[in-house]
């Protein structure tokens, strides 16, 4: 850890061998130790959400010196503070090996121009573009977003959220008793992924506007006059997208702010609000669909129909029996963007 962090450190240091009070930690070191978990965070948006959130927790509670609470978040708030400092260290030695590999790309520039034009994903391609963008830059303590959340790493991040998060919210539901059919408990989940991902595309649309009117009107973006022409918007297009891509994901807490804004009220009328397991499912899903949304051009989930036939693009739900048609989609296809190459094969329900 930095030594810029010091706060941060000392007062998870005192909590940690069960010092809680006044002369251990001032309120001040607790201000300044969220203020620097905060920096911490804006350089490591890939991090669950719910990270900074319950660590914030423990640090609130310890600052109110209220010891009941700081015993209920301790645990969960060091386990979720050593993975942070891990994950920074991480980002440190990664921003460590590109600045040192900056030297080689002179040599590769031509070979990774001879791929320009190919179709195929290319993820060596990518690395060597960052690496000398970065160059270019000059800001090596930039983290390569482009390439932390490249298709290939969010498709297998899609998975991922399957295999875990979707499981265990799939385990929530049931185990509440408020749904007990296993076809309605899927169909349910389904719909939270299908409103995080529409959500996402809309507010991506939204947010590349945003950026156009910023870069042709960068005094009157907060004013709804600030309109551009056709012809300019199409033109600047490639480098609103490429602008959106390369720092859309720090927007990232805002979008799940609105999808809480939008569906957040359903949410908690059914008291699903409640579960750490749905909510941390559904912030993963808002989490994958706007880093779908973002990338140019953006990356498709497409859930098929019922009734259609199966195909190779999709794998049977587990618990059921061979079909030859599609009843629903527990877990859509991903694409790499519309009409393009399967990243991921969706799961459905076949009879």
């Amino acid at each position: 850890m930095s030594e810029k962090y010091t706060s941060l450190k000392k007062v998870f240091d005192k909590l940690h061998h069960g010092k809680y009070y006044e002369s251990d930690f001032s309120s001040s070191d607790v201000d300044t130790a969220i203020q620097e978990l905060k920096t911490i965070c804006q350089v490591l948006p890939i991090l669950s959400i719910d990270t900074q959130r319950d660590i914030t927790k423990l640090l609130v509670a310890a600052q109110a010196r209220h010891l009941q609470e700081v015993l209920k978040y301790k645990a969960d708030g060091e386990e979720k503070y050593h993975n942070l400092l891990k994950e920074y260290q991480n980002f440190l030695q990664r921003q460590t090996t590109v600045t040192t590999s900056l030297v080689d790309v002179p040599a590769k520039e031509s070979a990774n121009s001879d791929h320009a034009g190919s179709s195929e994903y290319d993820e060596t391609s990518l690395s060597s573009y960052m690496v000398e963008k970065k160059s270019k830059d000059n800001s090596p303590s930039i983290i390569d977003l482009s390439i932390v959340n490249s298709p290939t790493k969010l498709a297998e991040d899609f998975k991922e959220l399957y295999n875990t998060e979707w499981i265990d919210a799939f385990e929530a539901l049931k185990n509440s008793g408020q749904i007990r059919n296993e076809e309605d408990i899927i169909k349910k989940l389904s719909t939270m992924l299908m409103l995080a991902y529409e959500l996402c595309r809309e507010q991506a649309r939204k947010h590349r506007g945003k950026i156009t009117e910023a870069l042709v009107h960068p005094l009157r973006v907060a004013e709804s006059a600030a309109e551009v022409e056709p012809s300019t918007e199409k033109m600047l297009q490639p480098t609103a997208r490429q602008i959106q891509q390369d720092t859309g994901v720090y927007a990232l807490p805002a979008i799940q702010e609105i999808f809480k804004h939008t569906h957040g009220g359903g949410l908690r009328e059914i008291g699903w609000d409640k579960s750490k397991e749905i909510m941390t499912y559904i912030e993963s899903c808002v989490r994958i669909c706007w880093l779908f949304s973002i990338q140019d051009p953006p990356m498709k989930l497409f859930w098929h129909d019922e009734g259609s036939e199966m195909n190779d693009n999709l794998k049977e739900y587990k618990y059921t029996d061979h079909g030859k048609v599609v009843n629903f989609t527990v877990w859509p296809t991903l694409y790499l963007h519309e009409n393009g190459t399967m990243m991921s094969k969706g799961v459905v329900q076949a009879f």
